[in-house]
């Protein structure tokens, strides 16, 4: 059986990893549900990390089955090529987005 999940070393765990793209941040992208901010890395890969707040979502259930199907959209359609460091921060409307919309 082939082992599909995100490895955790192409993620972003630490506040200093988040403030950098934060701070550093070379590419911007914006909808309704989602601003996406990236920046190049040194890594050997693309890394991820999201940010989705309880006033955002108040349940753990749903900001949970937000972070899977975007860790899963990122995963899979991703080039492996680039180095970047890309956070997400979710924004009020992805309660009402359908399951399609998360994984666009």
């Amino acid at each position: 059986m082939v082992d599909s999940r995100y490895p955790s070393n192409h993620r972003l765990h630490k506040p200093i990893e988040f403030d950098a793209v934060f701070k550093n941040r070379q590419y911007r992208l914006h909808c309704e549900e989602f601003l996406v901010l990236a920046m190049d890395n040194d890594k050997s890969g693309s890394r991820i990390g999201m940010v989705i707040g309880k006033k955002t979502t108040s349940l753990a259930v749903d900001r949970n089955r937000i972070k899977r199907r975007i860790r899963e959209s990122f995963r899979t359609r991703f080039p492996r090529c680039l180095c970047v460091d890309v956070v997400i921060v979710a924004r009020s409307p992805v309660n009402k987005a359908k399951g399609s919309k998360l994984t666009e």
